[in-house]
C-alpha cells in the first residue's frame, strides 16, 4: 500500500488562491485536501477530519499560525498530527519559533511544488511508520502481558503440583508406615486365632482318638461326642466369623431389604441357644410394631453375635435381650451379668486388629471378629451401636436402627464406570485436571494433540470432552467441530485460563457446551458432571 493511499491533509491559509493552487497539486498526487482561510476553523476542522498532515500559514488575519500549532497541540485529539508551517517569512528566528511551536518542517513562500510534495511525502512517511511503530509497540506489551499472565499461571500450576506432589508423598510415606504397623498387627492376631483355635481342635483330635482306639463304655463315648460337637460348633462359629468379616472388608456391604418380623426372629434365635448354668431371657416390648424393612440376614447375625458374645463371657447370673420401638427406632439391648469389658479394650472393642491380645482373655480375637461384623452392619443398615460395661458386673450392648428409613446400600460414586476425554498437551494441566477428577470415579483418558484427540473419540465414543481450545496439530476448536458432526449430542467443555478477545472468539467458534477455568477448579467440575453427566 502506498503512504498516500486514503490519506488527508488540512490547509489553513488565508490567501484563497493558495488554498486552491495546494489544493490542486495534493489531489493531483493522489491525496485528500480539506482546506480553510479562517485560523480559527483550524482545531474543529482537524477534530473533525482527524487529517495525516497539516499545512498552515504563519501570517493570518484572525490569528496567527503559531497560536493555531499551539492549540493543535494542546489538543489530545490532534497533539500527535504533523504540522508543517508555510510562510513568506525566512528569518532564522521564525523558524526557530516555528519548531518549538511543535511544527516539524517550514516552507518558505512562494510555495515550489517539487519541495512541497517532497517534504509533505517525507513526513506522512515518518508519520505512518511512527505509528505503526507505536501499534507495534503497543502489540509486543500485549503479548509481553499476556505472556507474564500465561507464565504466572503456569508458575500457580506448578506451585499446584508441588503442593499436590508433596502432600502425596506424605500421603503414601504415612500409608506405607500404617501398612507396616497394620502388617505387624495382622500377623500377631493371625497367631492369637491360631493359638485359640489350636485347643479346641486338640479337643476334637484327642476325644477322636479314644472313640476310635475302643474299650470305651457308652457314658465316655457319650461324652467325648459331646466334646467334639461342641468343639465342633465353637470352630465352625469362628470360622464363618472370619470369612463374613473378610468378605465386608473386600466387598461393598449391599442389604437386601424386605420385610421383617422382629418378634419371631428373636424367638428363632434365642430358641437355638442353650446356655448351661446360666438364663437367656427374652423380654418383647414390641406390642403391635413388629415388622419394618431391612436386611433379615444382617439384623440376625447382629442380634445372635452379640447374645453369643454375651453368653460366652457370662459364667453365672443371666443374659437378657430386650426389644423396644421408640422415636421411629427398633432398640435391641442385650444385657449380661458376665466378667465386664476392661477398660483398656473399650477404645478397640470394635477393631480386632487394634493390639490383639493387649489382653489375654479366652476367646478375645473371635469377639473383636464377631464385634468388627456387627459394626459394620448396623453401619450399613443406618443404625447406631453402643455400650456400657463394668468390669466384674457385666456389660450392655444397645443397638438402634430407623424403621422409616429404606435402607440402602452404600451410595458410590455417582459417575463410576462413566467416561471423559481429555484433550491437553500441558503436563501440569493435565495433573491439576486429573487430580480434580479422580475422585468422582470416572475414567479418564488424555489426548495430547487435536488429531489423537479426534482419533480416540471416533474409535470410542464418549459422552463428555473437555479440551484446551489452543492444541497443536489441529486445533481445539476444528476438533469439537468434528466431534459433534460424528456424534451430535456429545457434550463439549472448553478448558481456558482466562478469557481474552481470542479466547472469546474461539470459545464462540467452538460451539462448546460450556467452559472450566485453568487450573481447573472442584467446584465447577461437579457441576459440569452433575450437569452433563447425571442422568446419562
Amino acid at each position: 500500500m502506498s503512504f498516500n493511499e486514503k490519506q488527508t491533509i488540512l490547509v489553513i491559509d488565508d490567501a484563497r488562491s493558495i488554498n486552491e493552487f495546494i489544493q490542486t497539486m495534493l489531489e493531483d498526487q493522489g491525496y485528500s485536501a480539506v482546506c480553510t482561510e479562517n485560523g480559527n476553523e483550524a482545531l474543529p476542522l482537524a477534530i473533525e477530519h482527524r487529517p495525516d498532515l497539516i499545512l498552515l500559514d504563519i501570517m493570518m488575519p484572525d490569528i496567527d499560525g503559531y497560536t493555531v500549532c499551539a492549540q493543535l497541540k494542546a489538543e489530545p485529539k490532534t497533539k500527535d498530527i504533523p504540522v508543517i508551517f508555510l510562510s513568506a517569512l525566512n528569518s532564522s528566528f521564525d523558524k526557530v519559533k516555528a519548531f518549538k511551536c511543535g511544527a516539524v518542517d517550514f516552507v518558505t513562500k512562494p510555495v515550489q511544488n517539487d519541495e512541497l510534495m517532497a517534504r509533505v511525502t517525507t513526513h506522512l512517511t515518518i508519520s505512518s511508520l511512527h505509528r505503526t511503530l507505536i501499534a507495534c509497540n503497543r502489540d509486543l506489551e500485549d503479548k509481553i502481558r499476556e505472556r507474564t499472565q500465561n507464565l504466572e499461571t503456569e508458575n500457580e500450576n506448578l506451585r499446584r503440583l508441588n503442593s499436590i506432589m508433596e502432600q502425596t508423598l506424605l500421603k503414601y510415606k504415612a500409608e506405607a508406615e500404617q501398612a507396616e504397623a497394620k502388617g505387624k498387627l495382622k500377623r500377631n492376631f493371625l497367631e492369637e486365632i491360631r493359638s485359640e483355635l489350636s485347643t479346641p481342635l486338640q479337643s476334637i483330635s484327642d476325644a477322636s482318638a479314644e472313640i476310635s482306639a475302643g474299650n470305651l463304655n457308652d457314658e465316655t463315648i457319650k461324652a467325648y461326642a459331646q466334646t467334639i460337637s461342641s468343639n465342633s460348633h465353637f470352630v465352625g462359629s469362628c470360622c464363618d466369623k472370619i470369612i463374613n468379616y473378610s468378605l465386608s472388608k473386600t466387598s461393598a456391604i449391599n442389604p437386601v431389604a424386605t420385610n421383617v418380623d422382629v418378634s419371631q426372629l428373636l424367638k428363632e434365635i434365642v430358641s437355638q441357644r442353650e446356655p448351661k448354668d446360666i438364663q437367656l431371657i427374652l423380654k418383647d416390648n414390641l406390642d403391635t410394631q413388629k415388622v419394618f424393612f431391612t436386611d433379615r440376614e444382617m439384623l440376625s447375625q447382629i442380634l445372635a453375635n452379640l447374645i453369643d458374645n454375651a453368653i460366652e463371657f457370662t459364667k453365672e447370673g443371666s443374659v437378657e435381650v430386650n426389644a423396644s420401638y421408640s422415636n421411629d427406632c427398633f432398640v435391641f439391648c442385650i444385657k449380661d451379668t458376665g466378667i465386664g469389658i476392661h477398660p483398656e479394650k473399650m477404645d478397640i472393642i470394635f477393631n480386632p486388629l487394634a493390639e490383639p491380645g493387649k489382653m489375654s482373655t479366652p476367646g478375645y480375637a473371635f469377639t473383636t471378629i464377631g464385634l468388627a461384623l456387627v459394626k459394620e452392619y448396623v453401619d450399613a443398615l443406618q443404625g447406631e451401636i453402643w455400650f456400657d460395661s463394668t468390669p466384674g458386673k457385666g456389660t450392655e450392648f444397645y443397638v438402634s436402627l430407623p424403621a422409616e428409613t429404606l435402607t440402602k446400600p452404600h451410595e458410590q460414586r455417582i459417575f463410576e464406570n462413566k467416561s471423559v476425554l481429555v484433550g491437553d498437551d500441558d503436563d501440569v494441566s493435565y495433573i491439576l485436571l486429573h487430580e480434580v477428577l479422580k475422585p468422582t470415579g470416572i475414567k479418564i483418558r488424555r489426548a495430547k494433540d487435536g488429531r489423537e484427540l479426534f482419533e480416540m473419540f471416533r474409535q470410542n465414543p464418549v459422552p463428555l470432552v473437555i479440551t484446551n481450545l489452543k492444541l497443536p496439530i489441529m486445533n481445539g476448536t476444528e476438533v469439537l467441530k468434528m466431534i459433534k458432526m460424528v456424534k451430535p449430542d456429545t457434550v463439549a467443555i472448553a478448558q481456558m485460563p482466562y478469557f481474552s478477545a481470542v479466547d472469546k472468539r474461539d470459545y464462540s467458534a467452538s460451539i462448546c457446551d460450556g467452559f472450566i477455568e485453568r487450573p481447573a477448579k472442584q467446584e465447577q467440575i461437579l457441576e459440569v458432571l452433575k450437569k452433563h453427566l447425571a442422568d446419562k
